[in-house]
Order: C-alpha cells, then structure tokens, then sequence
C-alpha cells in the first residue's frame, strides 16, 4: 500500500500524511456531530467511517474493484445505525 500511495522510505511525506490525517479527524467531527444523537462516542464514529472510506478507496481506486451501492450503503448503516437523528 505504501508504494501505491508513494510514501515507501519517504518520512517528510509520512509526517505530512500524519498531521493533515490529525486536522482533518476534527474537522469531519465537527461536520459529524450535529447529526449525532448523542456526542459521547463521536470521535469513534468518525474514525470508523475514516477507516470504512480509506478501504472503500483502495478497493475501488487502487484495486479497480467494483462495489455495489447497496454493499456500500450497508457498511455505512451498521457503522451508523442508531448513532444518527433522523
């Protein structure tokens, strides 16, 4: 995955990576939380949906899979479900 994603022996990319991978987990918090019905387990949620995107991407971009919506829409329910207002 590394060398797919270029960072392979690169460690100012990496430590680039990092921090914007540390900004952007509390912006898609905040983006998160008023859908929320309750705040105490936020950040979890975000990072969960962050890991379920990141190999939603790697399937489909770097493996050239194809994912049905509905595959898709399901993982997202079972990470959202009973989490969000609806």
């Amino acid at each position: 995955m590394k060398v797919y994603l270029g960072f392979d022996g690169d460690d100012e990319l990496m430590a680039v990576m990092d921090q914007w991978e540390k900004m952007i987990v509390n912006r898609h918090l905040q983006l998160v939380l008023p859908h929320l019905k309750t705040q105490a387990d936020g950040i979890v949620i975000v990072r969960t949906l962050i890991h379920l995107l990141e190999n939603l991407i790697e399937g489909i971009v770097v493996k050239n899979r194809y994912l049905p919506k509905d595959e898709i829409r399901e993982e997202l329910s079972t990470i959202l479900a009973e989490k969000i207002i609806k």
